[in-house]
């Protein structure tokens, strides 16, 4: 008397006991019931974004210390790739605000520099038109280099339609500084005031 076992990925286990001879053929069929498996629970933990770019690894170490600045992750553009660089910026940097969905102003000032008046009421109103000096336009480096800076506008360069010259998936990182003073070491920019942009593209 033999024991027999037939198994099959999916399938319950079916036993049987035959006798084995040597005078005649044993011949069976097995009809095997599906069967689901549940498997051990696996977790998963995502580690730390490693880069390899020298300037997406020194952003990263901006990010983490958070010793100012306001900052957009690569994740976080990940799961915006089909927003505008513009709402994704306007939703989640305080102090930077999008003009008609394109253009990049400071939410604090209107004009580049000094340039402003109080009313009776204690309001401030805007003297750029009057004075021919352009609106505050936030500065913008790309992977460290400049970009546009609102000293372009008064020599007639418009500044660029963010949600159309920027794709979001093409960015690993952004941080937006309110002032010269709140930048770091190695990223003061004559911005008058109206912050700066860094903007750093996605490792391929």
């Amino acid at each position: 008397m033999q024991l027999v076992q037939v198994r099959r990925v999916g399938f319950a286990v079916v036993h049987d006991t035959i006798q084995l001879s040597a005078d005649h053929d044993n011949i069976r069929t097995y009809a095997l019931a599906p069967q689901s498996t549940t498997l051990d629970t696996v977790k998963t933990v995502a580690g730390q974004v490693k880069y390899l770019s020298p300037q997406l690894r020194a952003f990263e170490e901006r990010r983490l210390s958070k010793q100012g600045g306001y900052f957009i992750s690569d994740s976080v553009f990940r799961q915006n790739e089909s927003s505008t660089l513009g709402s994704l910026l306007e939703s989640r940097v305080p102090g930077l605000s999008v003009v008609r969905g394109t253009t990049l102003v400071s939410g604090r000032k209107h004009c580049r520099g000094l340039l402003f008046i109080v009313d009776p009421s204690a309001r401030i109103k805007s003297k750029c038109k009057e004075t021919g000096v352009s609106d505050c336009y936030v500065t913008i480096y790309l992977d460290g280099t400049l970009y546009y800076t609102a000293k372009m506008a008064d020599e007639g360069i418009a500044p660029p339609d963010v949600s159309r010259t920027f794709n979001v998936t093409n960015f690993a990182g952004a941080e937006f500084y309110a002032d010269g003073a709140a930048s770091p070491a190695g990223m003061h920019s004559n911005d008058d005031g109206c912050g700066s942009l860094w903007l750093w593209t996605r490792e391929r």
